[in-house]
């Protein structure tokens, strides 16, 4: 569905994907994922990074890569994942998962339609 909001709304909408630190990288908190990656110790590692999760989920959002000081996420807790909604330097939406199934990514498409309607 990401892909879908961005296809349907990136004439209308800016869309920034940030790229920040591994959230569960295999040397530092391990879970059992798929996606196995020890946490990046260098901008290099980390651009590399995110190049390949662009590729895995079949993104083609414009992409920048936070400071191996973290500064971005720093700033506006981002981990693990968030999607923020911003209308003229106003947060309207910091979207966060709940613990059943992640995202309801219709409360970013309502937001979208609301906004450029």
């Amino acid at each position: 569905m990401l892909q879908q909001l961005y296809a349907q709304y990136a004439e209308s909408v800016q869309f920034l994907l940030v790229y920040i630190a591994e959230s569960h990288a295999v040397d530092e908190w391990p879970v059992g994922e798929t996606i196995i990656k020890k946490q990046h110790t260098n901008t290099n590692e980390r651009i590399e990074a995110c190049n390949e999760c662009l590729e895995d989920f079949c993104l083609n959002w414009p992409t920048v890569v936070d400071d191996n000081n973290n500064a971005f996420h720093n700033t506006y807790a981002c981990w693990p994942i968030r999607f923020y909604c911003i209308k003229d330097d106003v947060f309207e939406i910091v979207a966060t998962p709940n613990c059943d199934s992640g995202y309801d990514l219709r409360e970013i498409e309502t937001w979208i339609k609301q906004t450029v309607n």
